[in-house]
């Protein structure tokens, strides 16, 4: 029961670890965005809006449409996707509550580590802020 513990403890801090560099990212990246650090909570925002942040992994047979994305930008494929508990493919989503703008970077799992496949992408598209909110709302 004790390295049960153990492990998590050490899961939480990479999470944690991940979580500070995303964040780092995203701050030295994207203009107009805002970081505020309280002892136990990071808020963030972009343009006066304020962002909440959500993880999305998708299967390996979600790679060549969210390849797609990145180049193309068209909300169709994102509308595609299907969310999984855990896969290789990840989206980082910071989103307005209502919707109005979307900040959101893709990554892949190589060996030991999710890397960037694309930059920041900041989107106020409301197709693809609405596709987003979808994928979002099926984590729950």
């Amino acid at each position: 029961m004790g390295n049960d513990v153990f492990i998590n403890f050490l899961m939480l801090q990479s999470d944690l670890i991940i979580m500070k560099e995303i964040i780092k990212s995203l701050a030295d990246s994207v203009s107009g965005i805002e970081i505020k650090r309280a002892l136990f909570s990071t808020r963030v925002s972009i343009y006066g809006n304020e962002l909440k942040h959500f993880t999305l992994f998708f299967g390996s047979d979600a790679s060549g449409r969210i390849n797609e994305y990145v180049s193309r930008h068209e909300a169709e494929l994102l509308e595609k996707l299907v969310p999984v508990n855990y896969g290789p493919n990840m989206i980082e989503v910071f989103k307005a509550q209502d919707n109005s703008i979307s900040v959101f970077r893709v990554f892949q799992y190589v060996p030991h580590r999710y890397e960037p496949r694309s930059e920041w992408i900041i989107s106020t598209d409301a197709r693809t802020c609405h596709a987003l909110n979808n994928l979002v709302s099926k984590l729950k």
